[in-house]
């Protein structure tokens, strides 16, 4: 399931360019190798108040021709111009794979406009809406919100919203059908790969309605979707069937991603219970980044109900720019998790309900993307939750900046709740089911659950509770505790014993009363699994095109090709050049073989006018390589 290309096309003949130091410094590494150091080239870098190359035509310009000269691309406005293909040019200046959220849909929303009728409603319309400036993640097209508002957009009403949805989806070869129900009106439009939307189904409250769509090949098509509520209920249900998926039926979240590279901040998660458990909401925090006090009371856009008694989770992939030794810190009003790289952090894993301030120990990290998750539980009085970096070369002392944040989310450490209200009878003698259908990815297996339940009857320690997996794997969580008299019983536990059974489909929350002569009642059970498995956050095989660079017509020579790679492990990048007398013959020449030495590949290919490189990323879809800059050195004849 490779991921869609995005392109951006050639730009022909370019001049080789000076190359201003935009970054903000935010390359210290590659700003620290490449200034100076360049062995008497003329304009070497030192020379330079912003540490960067001068124009490659200036260099000619110089009273010794046979001088070697250099072009540099270092910044995201020198990358532009290239072909992008799965891969993305970073804000700060440097060449990378595209990076998603797996498992859900981009949301964004108006409290100011809608659609009207379906049919007529268009993207364009929908966009010149005045959105809230809030957006969120959804992991299901099966909604229902009643009377209420989806939470995490930062709506203001119950009524007269829209809010629309952008990703992908993807698709087996051959004719799917959507069926759409809303209220009050939506829209449903899919595009191929690179190729324009087209309309799949329109409705409007109360028909349902269905559309075709034909994927010419198997993989990821563009999908974008709006729905508007008038007054009364909100909701948007799409369902789907087609080459061996039977339906219609509701679609897999695993099925749905949205490109994150582009968006800021980490994905926040609040549960109405603690050990995140019960109601669920979520939103994008391009704010706090891991770092908020809420006082006495609570997150105001996540669909929690009460000050005491919730949890939160923030998730997501933060950037160091700059290798070495780092220690975190976590304060948390009440209890709190930590995992980073995947690796639960010991020193801050206290998941109780007290107060805890702490420090991990040293953690070498490279410069690049690292991936987050902070787990935060409120008890009673305040809440707050301070992830920040305590010491390291960068950022000692503060919290994560929100631009150095994006909500991709890694797929070692997940969770996916579920909740059933309804009150079940407890026979005398007998058992009673709660069931959840855990929407997990397909290989995904456990990491933990947070389990829950209320219970009411009248003889305490007949109660048994277990927990059936989906495979029939029981696990006893209750053994009848709790003493000889009538009781109500509100639990809420952490379990590892079905760690490593598969995650998705069934399970069971299994109360049995194992003496007679008393009755009961299952009021509530919660569960929340936490897995590992989803489709690949990072494109597996991405490359960056430069433009045609236009050294002049006197190119005696190709000295060093150098680039500035950050190489995380699981992850590799090649470079490659190819030159020709002319644009064209430079475009259509074979890239030379992948060059093997970062710090300076000498003779890439034959000297010439033209000449342009490639860097071609891999990625074991966990790992984020890139390229910080690239530099060709050359020589010219008298």
């Amino acid at each position: 399931m490779a991921g869609l290309a995005a392109a951006v096309a050639v730009a022909g003949c370019a001049t080789a360019k000076s190359g201003g130091d935009d970054d903000g410094g935010q390359n210290p590494d590659v700003d620290a190798s490449m200034s100076g150091g360049d062995g008497g080239v003329v304009g070497d870098d030192a020379a330079l108040p912003d540490a960067r190359v001068i124009d490659a035509q200036a260099i000619d310009a110089a009273p010794d021709s046979s001088t070697p000269r250099q072009i540099t691309d270092d910044t995201a406005a020198e990358f532009a111009g290239g072909t992008l293909t799965a891969a993305v040019i970073e804000p700060y200046g440097a060449i990378a794979p595209q990076a998603y959220f797996t498992g859900g849909l981009l949301l964004s929303a108006s409290d100011s406009g809608q659609t009207g009728d379906a049919a007529a409603a268009t993207w364009a319309m929908v966009q010149a809406f005045t959105a809230t400036g809030k957006q969120s993640a959804m992991r299901s097209t099966d909604q229902d919100f009643g009377t209420a508002m989806p939470a995490g957009l930062g709506l203001t009403s119950g009524d007269s919203f829209t809010v629309w949805s952008e990703g992908e989806i993807f698709l087996e070869a051959g004719t799917w059908t959507f069926n759409q129900l809303c209220d009050d009106h939506a829209f449903l439009e899919l595009a191929p790969p690179g190729g324009a939307f087209a309309r799949v189904v329109s409705t409007n409250w109360m028909a349902e309605g269905s559309g075709s769509f034909v994927a010419a090949t198997t993989g990821w098509y563009a999908l974008r979707a709006a729905y508007s509520e008038d007054t009364g209920g909100f909701l948007w249900r799409l369902r789907m069937s087609g080459p061996g998926f039977a339906g219609p039926a509701v679609i897999p979240a695993h099925r749905l991603r949205f490109r994150a590279d582009n968006v800021d901040g980490l994905w926040q998660g609040g549960w109405d219970e603690l050990g995140l458990m019960g109601a669920h909401g979520a939103t994008i925090d391009d704010q706090t980044a891991a770092s908020a006090d809420y006082g006495a009371g609570m997150p105001a856009d996540l669909g929690i109900t009460a000050a005491e008694q919730f949890s939160l989770r923030w998730a997501g992939q933060f950037r160091l720019d700059a290798t070495g030794a780092y220690t975190f810190g976590l304060s948390t009003d009440d209890g709190q998790r930590l995992w980073i790289d995947g690796a639960p952090v010991a020193a801050a894993t206290a998941w109780d309900l007290t107060t805890h301030a702490s420090t991990t120990g040293t953690m070498n990290l490279s410069a690049g993307w690292h991936d987050l998750v902070v787990d935060q539980q409120e008890n009673t009085g305040g809440a707050a939750a301070r992830f920040t970096v305590a010491s390291g070369p960068e950022l000692a002392g503060m919290a994560l900046p929100a631009a150095r944040t994006r909500p991709v989310v890694a797929r070692g450490e997940r969770v996916v709740s579920a909740v059933d209200p309804t009150d079940r009878a407890v026979p005398d003698v007998g058992m009673v089911d709660s069931t959840f259908t855990i929407d997990a990815p397909p290989g995904a297996v456990v990491k933990g659950l947070e389990v829950g339940w209320t219970f009411t009857h009248a003889f305490c320690s007949d109660i048994e509770i277990r927990v059936v997996a989906p495979d029939g794997t029981v696990l006893l969580v209750r053994d009848d505790e709790g003493g000889t008299g009538s009781c109500t019983v509100t639990e809420r536990e952490f379990h590892t014993g079905l760690d490593g059974k598969p995650a998705a489909g069934l399970w069971r929350l299994r109360v049995n009363d194992d003496f007679s002569a008393d009755l009961g009642t299952l009021q509530d059970a919660l569960l929340t699994v936490h897995h590992d498995g989803a489709q690949p956050p990072i494109a597996l095989t991405s490359a960056y095109e430069s433009a045609v660079k236009d050294l002049g017509p006197t190119v005696a020579s190709f000295g060093n090709v150098e680039w500035f790679p950050r190489v995380p492990a699981g992850s590799s990048v090649a470079v490659k050049v190819r030159s020709g007398a002319t644009a064209a013959a430079c475009q259509a020449a074979t890239w030379s073989a992948a060059l093997t030495d970062p710090a300076g590949s000498a003779n890439p290919a034959p000297p010439a006018q033209f000449v342009q490189y490639r860097v071609e990323l891999t990625s074991n879809g966990d790992a984020a390589p890139s390229v910080d800059a690239v530099r060709l050195r050359y020589t010219v004849s008298p």
